[in-house]
């Protein structure tokens, strides 16, 4: 694999860089532009910055819907404007520019690196300011009419006096389960008990996946809070197995950075809902590029 560059564009950071041979050689970052204007400045500087590093391709990622036909991201719950291709391309160098969904392109990142030959069918789940899928089947990215994956938009409650999600509709996992979803719980529980261990830890640093961290005591309340998230998350990946009947999960997000007990509160509480014998739940891990698989994927996307 050539010199080619990555832009992972997330609800809160774009995260960019440098690839070469599937490695991110140089990593920048940038909070997300929220409105199109200061959008389009900045991604084509960005694009200008890797050109001097002298990439052939850049590959970039979208939290949310791409026409891939037109060249255009159209919309998503935490992106709420359109970005074309050609207002991106002007006296731009590189041989290739294309775009896609970001978490695709993070699950295509994690398969090509690691799980290529080993198994057809995964799933990745990015928890962060949203909820992102992408669904490998039958060992290639599957798109549907061009959006499919969309997993964190799936209705996972009937409960009408829920906040409505970003994009609109009640009951999404998005709203109940996403990373941004877990800090607001863990803003609202540091209020209401500010003695306890986990205030305690926050006055440094507020991250919604402290609740997972085994090692840090909960309160009573917290645990219930803490349960009922990871049972919005149960719910969901139980869905989606159901649907796709993959063989892993792999679970992405800048979260993964930290040291946390997530996926072992997961397998728990998933052995405890799905009573099945027939079948054996997928087995969970953690993304092993961490925050960087949205921008290994996005390099990947631009060479093929």
């Amino acid at each position: 694999m050539s010199r080619f560059g990555g832009i992972d564009i997330g609800g809160t950071t774009i995260k960019y860089g440098l690839v070469i041979d599937g490695k991110v050689i140089k990593r920048y970052e940038d909070l997300t532009p929220q409105n199109e204007e200061t959008m389009r400045c900045l991604l084509k500087e960005i694009i200008r910055k890797l050109n001097l590093e002298k990439v052939i391709g850049i590959g970039i990622g979208f939290p949310g819907y791409v026409d891939q036909i037109k060249k255009r991201y159209i919309w998503g719950p935490n992106l709420k404007f359109e970005v074309k291709l050609e207002d991106l391309v002007n006296n731009v160098n590189v041989q290739k520019l294309k775009i896609d969904n970001d978490a695709n392109l993070a699950a295509l990142a994690e398969y090509e690196n690691y799980y290529k030959g080993k198994v057809d069918n995964l799933v990745y789940v990015s928890f962060g300011t949203g909820i992102g899928g992408g669904v490998i089947n039958a060992c290639s990215l599957l798109r549907g009419g061009g959006s499919a994956g969309e997993i964190g938009h799936m209705l996972i409650s009937d409960d009408i006096n829920l906040e409505p999600c970003s994009c609109g509709k009640v009951g999404c996992f998005e709203s109940l389960a996403s990373a941004r979803r877990w800090t607001d719980v863990v803003k609202k529980l540091i209020k209401e008990e500010p003695l306890s261990d986990l205030s305690k830890l926050s006055q440094y640093e507020i991250k919604g996946s402290q609740l997972f961290n085994r090692e840090i005591s909960l309160t009573k309340i917290q645990k219930i809070e803490r349960d009922k998230i990871v049972e919005y998350i149960c719910r969901g990946l139980i869905s989606i197995y159901e649907i796709f009947d993959n063989e892993l999960f792999i679970i992405g997000g800048s979260f993964t950075e930290e040291d946390n007990d997530l996926i072992f509160l997961v397998e728990t509480k998933i052995q405890e809902l799905d009573l099945n014998d027939i079948r054996s739940f997928p087995e969970i891990k953690m993304s092993r590029l961490k925050s960087d698989a949205g921008i290994v994927g996005a390099a990947y996307f631009a060479n093929e």
